[in-house]
């Protein structure tokens, strides 16, 4: 209910706060004594339009609000928090400012917000555009009875006297879910109709990437291994031609060293010692022209390794076209499919699992709707 109205600088207003208790409230007086204009500004609050003419003579701006209590309201309640509105202690503030520039702004509990949020939120049923809702305001003109002869407006009447909007909602969410779950039964029908095509297509792909065996970022391992391999051709280069400086080629340290050792023409104390740290250097050159054999040896192995893993990471860049930018999607793919799969290979199975669930539904909403039924029935004869 309104509990609260105030006006500021509109029309012959100056300035006016209407405190409204519980049950009926009569505002009386004479002939410009200003009640349409405090019918105008309620009309404001419910969405109604507005012009500059209606602020007062001199002022910039003119200021409508209006709080409203919403204890048994819980359809608005939940109507503010879809539109992301927070509704402490089950109050609404509507503010409407009317500026001279011919702007108009709307605050809902002080979120700017638009003329259609409060129309939906105050009057949606002013019109009966949508007879499942009542208003926060209504204004109904001398001999108009077009709202209390309507079958749903009388209806939406009984059930908040009765507090039925909680029920309702109850009954509202088991015939939706009712829906969803006849929905799942005509999809199942429908895949079974294909359901051999899918399942062949399905077991296809799912075998594809059973057969590769794929680890978890196995793409990102195999591409880090495969830059690091391609870097030992470098090295691969530089040993071969090193092994032939020290020793394969006819100039080699080695040959040399050996020749000058060899061809010494006669024993010489004084030219052996100068040949001690000569001999010395032919073993070690000996040593590392060995190892560097030794190490090409076992690069040359690495190079088969990089060509399985090129191919292998080829295979996996193939299979990433199709299901996944990575093997982390691939791999959540294939995961899907495979469900999808038991899915088909089990329809039956599936039909009537939830066949029993639309049951269980259907009998809570029939015991929803009786109870329902009762509250209106026994609501009615009080109401009327």
């Amino acid at each position: 209910m309104l509990t609260e109205l105030q006006i500021s600088h509109f029309a012959i207003i100056e300035q006016i706060k209407i405190h409204f208790e519980d049950g009926f409230n009569i505002l009386s007086g004479e002939t410009g004594a200003g009640k349409s204009i405090l019918m105008k500004s309620l009309g404001l609050l419910m969405g109604g339009k507005s012009s500059q003419s209606d602020i007062q003579s001199g002022k910039e701006q003119a200021l409508i609000e209006g709080a409203f209590e919403l204890r048994g309201r819980s359809d608005v309640i939940e109507k503010l928090e879809q539109m992301g509105i927070d509704c402490e202690d089950e109050l609404l503030i509507v503010r409407r400012l009317l500026q001279k520039t011919g702007k108009s702004r709307v605050y809902l509990n002080g979120r700017l917000s638009t003329i259609s949020d409060l129309k939906k939120v105050v009057s949606p049923l002013v019109t009966l555009s949508n007879p499942t809702e009542a208003p926060l305001i209504e204004m109904t003109n001398q001999h108009e009875n077009k709202n209390l002869l309507s079958n749903q407006y009388q209806m939406e009447l009984l059930d908040q006297y009765c507090d039925n909007l909680p029920l309702r909602k109850e009954v509202r969410l088991t015939f939706a879910e009712i829906k969803n779950l006849e929905e799942k039964i005509h999809e199942l029908d429908r895949l079974s109709q294909e359901r051999e095509q899918k399942m062949d297509f399905l077991e296809f792909q799912i075998k594809e990437i059973n057969d590769l065996g794929l680890q978890e970022k196995e793409d990102e391992v195999l591409s880090e291994k495969i830059k690091n391999l391609r870097n030992q051709e470098k090295w691969q280069k530089w040993m071969t031609e090193s092994e032939m400086v020290l020793q394969s080629s006819d100039r080699s340290l080695l040959s040399q060293l050996k020749n000058i050792m060899l061809q010494t023409p006669g024993e010489s104390k004084e030219i052996e010692a100068i040949l001690s740290p000569l001999k010395e250097a032919h073993a070690l050159v000996e040593e590392a022209a060995y190892q560097l054999s030794q190490q090409q040896g076992l690069w040359s192995e690495s190079d088969s390794h990089l060509d399985q893993m090129e191919n292998r990471l080829s295979r996996i860049r193939k299979l990433q076209k199709k299901f996944g930018s990575d093997v982390t999607e691939i791999l959540e793919n294939h995961d899907r499919m495979k469900a999808q799969l038991a899915e088909l290979q089990d329809i039956e199975q599936a039909k009537k699992q939830i066949q029993l669930q639309i049951k269980h539904h259907e009998a809570e909403l029939l015991k929803l709707c009786k109870k329902l039924s009762k509250k209106r029935t026994e609501g009615a004869s009080q109401l009327s």
